[in-house]
């Protein structure tokens, strides 16, 4: 019934991208400490992300940087966790703690999930590739030696003709992390977990903000940072986690 159309091309897809992705719970060191904290999934943060840049791009494109790829940037962050509920992990490895090898194995489960389109959309399937690999295009050179030789043409590629994205990535991917410490401490009074994401963020916030035209501007405006700070140096006794 479903053969050879877009429907069936899409639905294995479909389903991890919801089922398996619900199963695997973020912050897991903030969550163990503080059980009262929502469980945040990566079906969540998915989500999540996916909407809060949606005004982000359209002032960054409008007013600062006409040539932004939108479609590009959305699609990276659809994609750039699906590898999660492929690998049916139980829980997020945390930002930092995640290495190279983790991330090549996400590739790998991709990669892998994605292959059918190679022989029936081509370009669907580059689309794809290019859209799923723009989350590591920031990273160095050396992390990125043990990829595949087509991952890093294919990274290389984006670095050439898309430097703005590619920079722009994890300035948001960031960005977004506020979202969810702000509510553990909005909503359960949890300042162990804004203060520490904050204290890991703040200062590549502050790069991004002098370095991506506009950041500043729409999503990292100079009070905004002066206000963390203050909230940093008023919470100097909270302990590192």
């Amino acid at each position: 019934m479903i053969s050879n159309t877009i429907f069936e091309q899409m639905f294995d897809l479909w389903l991890a991208s919801q089922c398996p992705l619900d199963e695997v719970v973020r912050w897991g060191r903030f969550v163990e400490r503080n059980p009262e904290l929502r469980k945040q999934t990566t079906l969540h943060h998915q989500h999540s992300v996916s909407m809060v840049i949606i005004p982000v791009l359209f002032n960054l494109k409008s007013r600062h940087y006409p040539k932004l790829n939108t479609e590009l940037m959305k699609d990276a962050f659809q994609w750039h966790d699906l590898p999660e509920g492929l690998l049916l992990q139980k829980k997020d490895i945390s930002v930092v703690s995640k290495r190279a090898h983790h991330d090549l194995k996400e590739y790998s489960a991709f990669e892998q999930k994605i292959q059918h389109f190679m022989f029936t959309d081509f370009n669907l399937y580059i689309h794809f590739m290019e859209a799923y690999l723009l989350q590591f295009a920031h990273k160095s050179d050396e992390y990125l030696s043990i990829f595949p030789e087509d991952a890093i043409t294919t990274i290389t590629y984006l670095r050439e003709e898309y430097p703005y994205e590619v920079n722009l990535f994890p300035a948001l991917e960031k960005w977004e992390y506020l979202f969810y410490a702000y509510e553990g401490y909005l909503h359960y009074g949890d300042e162990v977990i804004l203060v520490n994401v904050l204290r890991e963020h703040i200062s590549e916030l502050s790069r991004f903000a002098n370095e991506i035209v506009g950041f500043r501007d729409v999503v990292f405006p100079l009070h905004f940072e002066e206000a963390i700070n203050k909230f940093i140096e008023d919470n100097k006794h909270v302990m590192a986690f």
